[in-house]
């Protein structure tokens, strides 16, 4: 096994968390802290749907460096702690607390042509449904804390009707009365996918949006804990052992010995010497520096992804380069929702 190979099993470690990404699987959400970077939170039951709907909002929120998601994230630094504690405590997925930016942009005293007003673009009648005080002195739409509260609990409300979030955000968007009469015309179907073209033009760009927004979030965090392990490698300690599992895209599990007689010093420029526990064979032909002197980022593998493909879609990542760097055997599936090393 390559020193590559087994610096790359280095970085799954990190990058363990994220491979919870799956479809139809329980998704990682992602909270914003005090410096702004994306990390890795509690698990949520929002599936994300990988269709070209969904995939052209996520790849225009990755565009230009990920510049929208930065841009997004800006906006909601003062907004995200205090919804995904509420969120928290009333059992809602935080990642709907991106809606807030969809209605919004988190401008808490935004007013609709339609008389919907606040971070959550509460129209008169549900918001005084969930507690909020309207009137000629008062107008709790515009109180970011208490609106938020009132979300959560219209939130809770609507799974408890339908017991599926992309249902939920659906009928956050055009109501319950549209998106029961479009269960009604699929036939009782509570497939968002299946009801989507009886829903209403504008909710049917809705659902994907916060999908994609989602999506979005995944690579860039995935993005960010790769970064961060590469600008921080000189940190690693010479005497420690990494073991772990690898059910990434690797075949068996991999553990991987530093030798302790190496010194933090030898890391800059002499090879560095890797025991594998898989093969116990000594690789000694790639150096650190070299490996750090090629640039990372992150694919999240879509449903029918296959190597061919993504091959073509990024030309310097041939197929065999796309192996080497991953430890991907000649016959291994891509599983969606898993990751991939790419050279930019």
């Amino acid at each position: 096994m390559s020193f590559l190979k087994q610096l790359f099993i280095i970085i799954s470690i990190l990058l363990m968390g994220i491979n919870a990404f799956a479809l139809g699987l329980k998704k990682d959400s992602i909270v914003i802290i005090d410096n702004h970077y994306a990390v890795i939170s509690e698990p949520s039951a929002i599936d994300i749907s990988y269709n070209d709907d969904v995939q052209q909002v996520s790849e225009f929120y990755q565009s230009n460096d990920f510049s929208k998601i930065k841009t997004m994230m800006e906006r909601g630094k003062d907004w995200f702690p205090m919804i995904e504690n509420i969120f928290n405590e009333e059992g809602i997925p935080t990642e709907l607390k991106y809606l807030a930016f969809i209605e919004s942009g988190f401008n808490t005293h935004v007013y609709s042509r339609a008389g919907a007003r606040g971070m959550w673009q509460f129209m008169r009648f549900t918001g005084m449904r969930y507690g909020l005080k309207i009137n000629r002195q008062t107008d709790e739409r515009t109180n970011p804390e208490k609106a938020t509260r009132a979300a959560a609990q219209y939130f809770k409300k609507l799974f408890n009707q339908y017991h599926d979030w992309q249902l939920v955000t659906a009928a956050y968007n055009c109501g319950e009365g549209m998106v029961d009469a479009a269960i009604e015309k699929a036939n009782g179907s509570t497939d968002f996918w299946v009801i989507y073209k009886y829903l209403p033009r504008e909710t049917r760009k809705y659902v994907p949006h916060l999908l994609g927004i989602v999506d979005a979030m995944n690579s860039y965090a995935a993005q960010t804990e790769l970064s961060n392990y590469l600008q921080n490698h000189g940190t690693l300690n010479s005497d420690k052992t990494l073991t772990a599992s690898i059910n990434n895209n690797f075949e068996a599990t991999s553990a991987a010995t530093i030798s302790p007689s190496a010194k933090q010093s030898d890391f800059n420029e002499k090879p560095l010497v890797i025991t594998s526990a898989a093969t116990n064979t000594l690789n000694t032909t790639k150096t650190e520096k070299e490996f750090y002197q090629k640039e990372f980022f992150v694919y999240i593998i879509k449903p029918g992804d296959k190597m061919e493909t993504i091959s073509k879609l990024f030309p310097k990542n041939t197929v065999a380069l796309i192996k080497d760097n991953n430890n991907i055997s000649s016959n291994a599936e891509l599983n969606a929702g898993s990751t991939l090393l790419l050279e930019k």
